[in-house]
């Protein structure tokens, strides 16, 4: 008798634990936000996300100029509809059009995490890069 009540509940928190995955399962993929990416079949089209396609230079001495020329790449949209911003990044840093810059003032020694969002309007994609500042031995 005890050994079928243990297989009761073992079965019932077995039945449980499959209906309440089958019903998480179904809220994830049924959410209810829509992707215009997405065609009929969900399958986002990827094509279409502008994306940096440049890496940034990874260091530069304080006191001297730190460029940095992105190059971006979308297959759906013309390059003066494409835009960048400074999601983050030092206060130093700046962006004009495709051209990030900016001078790392002396004391600035570290490092700086930067990030540039890239955006046609419709859809849009980040890079993540990290900026070291060093000190000249001279």
């Amino acid at each position: 008798m005890e050994r079928s009540k243990k297989s009761k509940i073992v079965l019932s928190l077995f039945v449980f634990l499959l209906i309440s995955g089958g019903a998480i399962f179904s809220y994830l993929r049924f959410s209810p936000e829509e992707d215009v990416n997405k065609d009929v079949l969900g399958n986002q089209d990827l094509f279409v996300v502008p994306r940096i396609i440049s890496l940034a230079p990874m260091s530069v001495y304080e006191g001297e100029e730190y460029i940095y020329m992105v190059k971006v790449t979308d297959n759906d949209t013309e390059l003066e509809y494409i835009t960048l911003n400074l999601l983050e990044g030092p206060s130093w840093l700046g962006i004009s059009g495709f051209k990030v810059y900016g001078t790392a003032p002396l004391g600035s020694t570290g490092t700086y995490r930067v990030v540039i969002r890239v955006s046609d309007g419709d859809n849009s994609s980040v890079q993540e890069s990290y900026i070291l500042v060093e000190t000249r031995n001279e």
